[in-house]
């Protein structure tokens, strides 16, 4: 049945290719009109790996019937695509559209093995402005789990420098991190950010794990599928860091030799001493990892996990007990149906997660970094210059680089856009003269 398929293209495309081409042709994005038989239908390119069919008119009560597909598309002549998916049913489809003649191939196999083709003509009755940014939702795999990401990119016209972002302690990436992938993708990168495992849309046991270890090994798995792509150059790959999100980063890009170089923004250093102060004092800090090694215990002898809260207005039991932590988290709380586009975030973690983050040392990862570094810091940002300028200075390699922002707050990196705007700016300037 595949061969009969690939027949009737084949002498379809030689019809195709007669046609004369035009320039500056797109594909995705637009919606596509036409109709086959007694099907009216409309269909929609989402992205270079999704496409949407809606029937407008149909029989046997399927009008409005509509489905996404995970499909595959190829451009094999100039202004003409090939797009082809299976269905749940079992159904094969090939569509081959050809803009500069605005007609349209359809083959498709029923699961009965019957095939029919049609030829017709369509219109194009939508398509997303060139300055609109696709933001494109994406799956991979870690360590065997599934990854839910958000992929920004411009266009298609060329290989890319790509970047994996990686937020805050228990963020989401609906929070900072996707503030910094769409601005680098209109730099001209191909920018992916996503839930960690254990967190918002992503698979991962116990749910709310504070885990450096997964992370890293998210970040392995996030560049794996960005290398994997035809559209990344794979020499050209970048990893940020913001907040907490800096320390796994460091840690990655000492073995990594995938990563071109690494950009440090606003890191909340989990060097002790830092730690300490941001808990209130050695006692407060004690007090947590103590508890974190019981919720650990009893996790690996009942399977039972223990959680505590991320942020409060009150006390110090919480994962970060700082008020303006508590006053930046709190909206996320709002789960009301019009706030939905904020992603999954939950203010509670696993008490066992300290015992990670703890116990880390960001001072000695630090010594044994390499890459090129970029560290942006601002002057009230977590810590202050103090710690952010101990990891600068023992970072060993002499392509390094820091901006000291005066005057500026940490939150500031998460939502301000001149902020962001300024750090994406040094980032950008700063990855085009890594060697």
């Amino acid at each position: 049945m595949k061969k009969i398929i690939l027949t009737t293209v084949i002498v379809l495309l030689s019809i195709f290719n007669n046609a004369k081409a035009q320039t500056g042709l797109n594909f995705i994005g637009r919606t596509f009109d036409y109709q086959i038989d007694n099907f009216h239908l409309n269909l929609e390119i989402v992205s270079d790996n999704q496409a949407k069919w809606t029937y407008i008119s149909a029989p046997n009560n399927e009008t409005g019937k509509t489905a996404v597909e995970n499909c595959k598309i190829e451009e094999i002549s100039h202004g003409i695509y090939k797009i082809y998916w299976t269905e749940k049913d079992g159904s094969n489809v090939v569509d081959i559209f050809n803009l500069n003649s605005n007609e349209v191939f359809v083959a498709f196999s029923l699961p009965n093995n019957k095939l029919y083709n049609y030829k017709t003509s369509f219109k194009i009755i939508s398509e997303k402005s060139e300055n609109m940014l696709p933001i494109e939702k994406v799956n991979f795999k870690s360590n065997n789990q599934n990854v839910v990401g958000l992929l920004c990119k411009k266009d298609n016209k060329k290989k890319k420098p790509a970047v994996v972002i990686l937020g805050p302690i228990c963020s989401v990436k609906e929070q900072s991190p996707i503030q910094y992938a769409t601005r680098l993708s209109e730099k001209g990168f191909v920018a992916l950010c996503f839930d960690a495992r254990g967190y918002g849309e992503s698979e991962g046991q116990p749910r709310q794990f504070e885990s450096l270890k997964n992370k890293e090994e998210d970040v392995r798995a996030a560049i794996d599928f960005l290398i994997s792509r035809n559209d990344v150059d794979a020499d050209k790959i970048f990893v940020i860091g913001i907040c907490n999100g800096t320390n796994e980063m460091m840690q990655v890009s000492i073995d990594d030799k995938r990563i071109k170089g690494i950009a440090l923004v606003s890191g909340n250093y989990l060097i002790k001493e830092n730690m300490v102060d941001l808990l209130g004092n050695e006692k407060i800090w004690d007090t947590h990892l103590q508890r974190a090694k019981l919720a650990k215990e009893k996790f690996e002898k009942t399977g039972e996990v223990e959680y505590i809260k991320i942020t409060d207005s009150i006390g110090n039991e919480q994962l970060l007990p700082p008020l303006p932590i508590y006053e930046w988290y709190h909206p996320w709380e709002n789960k009301a149906p019009y706030f939905t586009y904020r992603g999954g975030w939950q203010n509670k973690v696993t008490a066992m997660s300290e015992l990670e983050t703890l116990n880390f040392d960001a001072l000695s990862v630090a010594k044994k970094i390499s890459k090129p570094t970029l560290l942006i810091h601002g002057e009230m940002s977590d810590g202050g210059y103090e710690y952010a300028k101990q990891i600068f200075n023992s970072i060993p390699t002499q392509n390094k680089k820091s901006v000291w922002i005066d005057k500026t707050v940490h939150f500031q990196f998460y939502d301000d856009p001149r902020v962001i705007g300024q750090a994406v700016n040094e980032i950008s300037d700063w990855s085009n003269q890594v060697n």
